[in-house]
């Protein structure tokens, strides 16, 4: 925040944890407002992920703080329960179908 204060830019910390709509769409309207935003790899969680994903989503520059000695994100432990793996492109469909059967039926039954 120091550095930020001396070049004058108004910082917006995220010190929530995204738990609900009220502070998520609090964060995308900070990221939607913002020229660029800066995110820490240090302290690193699921949350960053996303929000990483709709900083780059929304067209704006991104500094991605990382100290250094510190491992790497293990991003696809992160993702790993969304891991589809495949061999061939019959086995795709039917891994999406199983996948994704039960979902469409429960928001079919909810009238989506």
């Amino acid at each position: 925040m120091p550095a930020l204060k001396d070049i004058n830019l108004a910082p917006y910390r995220l010190a929530e944890p995204l738990d609900n709509e009220e502070e998520l769409c609090r964060v995308c309207e900070n990221i939607q407002e913002s020229d660029f935003v800066i995110a820490n790899l240090d302290d690193w969680n699921s949350n960053l992920i996303f929000l990483l994903g709709l900083i780059h989503g929304v067209g704006r520059r991104v500094a991605v703080l990382k100290r250094e000695g510190v491992s790497a994100i293990p991003l696809v432990d992160a993702i790993s329960h969304c891991i589809v793996e495949y061999s061939t492109l019959p086995e795709i469909i039917f891994l999406l179908k199983h996948r994704f059967s039960p979902l469409i039926k429960r928001t079919q039954e909810r009238g989506g």
